[in-house]
């Protein structure tokens, strides 16, 4: 059986959880973050806590691999990290970024 990654087209989903409006959680890939978090629970409970996703449709590897690459890192770029952010970041740090 062909798996996820090797029939197109796909969908490619980049999500990411917010606190006070900087990433706190990111994820790109097949699956979303929501399908592994109470979203709605997190925001009703926390509010300073908010959710975003987008989805592309991919149509062959090098569409594919773009998203991860290029076009989630671009769209992640509209917030900037917490503070005490870990693990890798949603897209590259360069110097002058505020994390």
């Amino acid at each position: 059986m062909a798996q996820w990654l090797d029939v197109y087209p796909h969908e490619v989903h980049a999500s990411v959880i917010l606190k006070n409006e900087k990433i706190n959680m990111w994820k790109i890939g097949e699956r979303k973050l929501s399908g592994s978090y109470k979203i709605d629970d997190l925001k009703t409970q926390h509010p300073e806590y908010s959710y975003h996703e987008k989805t592309w449709v991919v149509n062959n590897r090098d569409e594919h691999q773009a998203v991860f690459d290029t076009h989630a890192q671009e769209w992640y770029r509209q917030w900037q990290h917490v503070d005490e952010f870990e693990g890798f970041h949603a897209y590259k740090v360069e110097d002058g970024d505020n994390k």
